[in-house]
């Protein structure tokens, strides 16, 4: 997959968001210590899994408008 730098930048910063609020989220939810090992895992987790995902869509994403232009324009 030849990605772009500024799709990796888009990718990078969507595994901190989804780390920092999403992370937090379930932190503040499960009353889980804030300060603890634990909920350094989860941050973790959660960002490399959103990076995984916003990967994986910007890899699908020119087969899904080729798909949705066939189907329009029948070409």
């Amino acid at each position: 997959a030849n990605m772009k730098r500024w799709e990796l930048f888009l990718v990078f910063c969507f595994g901190i968001a989804l780390a920092h609020y999403l992370g937090g989220a379930a932190i503040e939810y499960s009353k889980i210590d804030a300060h603890s090992i634990t909920s350094d895992a989860i941050k973790l987790t959660i960002g490399l899994l959103g990076m995984a995902t916003i990967t994986n869509i910007f890899a699908q994403l020119p087969l899904a408008i080729e798909g949705l232009r066939k189907k329009w324009t029948g070409v």
